[in-house]
């Protein structure tokens, strides 16, 4: 949230009807909704795990979330395909990057599992596997130079230090402790 709030700021120096058109205030609205809605969804996800029988663990719950991510990536591919949407595909391109994209997030994922299904149950591990913002974070200032300027990058590292204060909270007193 504390992210969400500060690329708002660095985004919002003056009011959107003085300085965007009306496709380009669409485009962002849509945006934010859109972030709002993964926020959202992506911080329910492990409410299945938690709601399921105690036979079944991360790892299990793991591949049948799998399963689901390549059904739903799918359906939207041919619910793209019908409504004729115009993209690009380029499988000698894409094909080794992507792969070794959704091999590292479903490490992740996985790692979250196990994490979630531990001792620290979700209200711990859960937030604190999210600080893998910071690090998607990092590249978009480092490397992919998605934010400029002091005054953003400042506002990016303020936000970060937030986060690790968090993080560092929950790890301490977030548990329970006998």
């Amino acid at each position: 949230m504390c992210m969400c709030v500060c690329v708002w700021m660095v985004r919002s120096r003056a009011p959107l009807s003085l300085t965007c058109s009306p496709t380009h205030i669409f485009s962002l609205t849509f945006t934010y909704i859109l972030s709002l809605i993964t926020g959202i969804l992506g911080g329910t996800m492990m409410v299945p795990l938690k709601l399921s029988p105690s036979s079944i663990n991360g790892f299990l719950y793991s591949l049948s979330f799998a399963l689901a991510v390549g059904a739903l990536t799918a359906a939207a591919l041919t619910v793209l395909t019908l409504a004729r949407v115009s993209y690009q595909w380029h499988p000698r391109t894409i094909s080794l990057p992507a792969m070794l994209n959704g091999l590292l997030w479903n490490l992740g994922n996985i790692a979250s599992l196990v994490a979630v299904d531990s001792p620290l149950g979700m209200t711990v591990a859960y937030p604190l596997s999210q600080c893998a913002l910071l690090i998607a974070g990092t590249w978009g200032v480092l490397y992919y130079r998605e934010i400029r300027g002091v005054r953003p990058v400042c506002m990016f590292a303020a936000a970060a230090l937030v986060v690790c204060a968090g993080a560092a909270l929950l790890g301490l007193y977030g548990s329970c402790r006998e």
